[in-house]
């Protein structure tokens, strides 16, 4: 697949049920450039044939196969050059590590496709940018920087800015009921997102964040 698709971009959009026995539901659109059409484009989404609700295929809705894990797309429905996947689905949970009031991704090494559709090889990098709906009272984070963040009722919505072409091991979000500690050192502001109630252990631990933060990461 990597020397057939180039300029890959995800876009995500996540809605989080307050109820854990609710199915996350999302989007995926996927743009990509194509080499050859000739052949059926496969993407690796290891849950069920259920989770899929519809692919729609450059404007047009597409049948597909799934198969051992994938999602096939037929040749038919694909063009050289550019072209755009939009997949509805409910998540897995796998890679979720979910729980009533918060969950974060794990995706190492190769477990982004356990949650949605994704080309999940790592020489396969691609941009993206992330939406999340989740309740008003939780906080959220993304690799991308925070773009907006607004609130209707008991939901909110924090979408996230684009990021460099990652592997989609990297990929990684956060949302839930936490609490959030801000510090500022050499200028950058840090944020330690936390559960935990003694005062003195947060303290030490934010601290310790802004003490000791790898800033060759940051350069």
């Amino acid at each position: 697949r990597a020397a057939n698709i180039s300029r890959l971009l995800y876009e995500l959009a996540l809605s989080i049920p307050d109820a854990l026995s609710s199915p996350l539901t999302g989007a995926m659109a996927i743009r990509f450039q194509l080499k050859n059409a000739s052949s059926p484009l496969v993407l690796d989404f290891e849950t069920s044939r259920e989770h899929v609700k519809s692919v729609v295929a450059n404007g047009r809705p597409s049948d597909f196969d799934y198969v051992n894990g994938h999602i096939v797309v037929p040749a038919r429905a694909l063009i050289a050059g550019n072209n755009l996947i939009r997949i509805e689905f409910n998540a897995g949970d796998a890679s979720l590590n979910r729980s009533a009031d918060f969950l974060y991704t794990l995706f190492v090494p190769a477990r982004a496709r356990l949650a949605f559709p994704v080309f999940d090889q790592p020489d396969l990098k691609g941009r993206w940018t992330v939406k999340l709906e989740h309740p008003a009272k939780w906080q959220s984070a993304a690799n991308g920087a925070e773009l907006s963040r607004t609130t209707t009722g008991d939901r909110a919505v924090a979408t996230f800015a684009e990021t460099e072409p990652l592997p989609t091991y990297l990929v990684a979000f956060i949302a839930g009921d936490f609490r959030v500690e801000t510090a500022v050192r050499n200028g950058r502001t840090f944020r330690m997102f936390h559960r935990e109630t003694d005062a003195a252990k947060v303290a030490r631990n934010r601290e310790a964040t802004v003490l000791y933060a790898w800033e060759p990461y940051f350069h």
